[in-house]
């Protein structure tokens, strides 16, 4: 008896008679892969980027805010100029606010200017009006709160506005009094 040794069969061959992937192929691949990965982090840094540029936004305009209300509170107390900060959280961000009195008269407004610095030295500014509601109908309150006589005079008109009602005639050529309501 004859010890037949069992022959290796050759590797199986696909249709177009190679045998596996070549080296170029597989260099192909991977390049593709890495060109895709490459485009995926770049998008991915990109947001990154945008998100924070937009939470440095939404926080700048919470703080003008803040700055804002505590401006309007200072000023209506009859502070005309302050600083702060927002707290130890937040410790490089600081606030000021001047105002100047606009108004005469009746209308007693105050022109305020607030200014938020962050952390980089960026200055961010907003400009508002404030009324001040402490007229008592015959003159215009003082930031300290004491009344003024107006310049209009003294006549009551409905809903305690003086002189309105009693010196639209006096009013300055230019001016058309309060729009085309009719006069007395």
């Amino acid at each position: 008896m004859t010890a037949t040794v069992p022959k290796r069969s050759a590797p199986r061959r696909t249709r177009g008679g190679r045998a596996g992937f070549t080296l170029i192929e597989i260099v192909v691949a991977v390049s593709l892969l890495g060109g895709v990965m490459l485009v995926l982090l770049e998008t991915h840094y990109r947001t990154l980027q945008l998100f924070d540029s937009a939470r440095e936004h939404v926080l700048v305009r919470n703080f003008l805010s803040q700055a804002v209300g505590r401006a309007e509170t200072e000023v209506l107390a009859g502070n005309l100029a302050g600083n702060g900060d927002f707290g130890k959280r937040y410790p490089d961000y600081a606030y000021s606010f001047e105002a100047q009195q606009t108004g005469q008269g009746f209308v007693l407004l105050y022109d305020v200017l607030v200014t938020v610095t962050d952390p980089e030295g960026e200055s961010h500014e907003i400009v508002f009006m404030v009324y001040d509601p402490r007229s008592d109908g015959v003159g215009v309150a003082t930031p300290g709160g004491a009344p003024r006589a107006g310049p209009l005079g003294g006549g009551t008109a409905p809903g305690g506005l003086s002189g309105i009602g009693s010196n639209l005639d006096s009013l300055p050529s230019g001016i058309s009094g309060l729009g085309s309501l009719p006069r007395r």
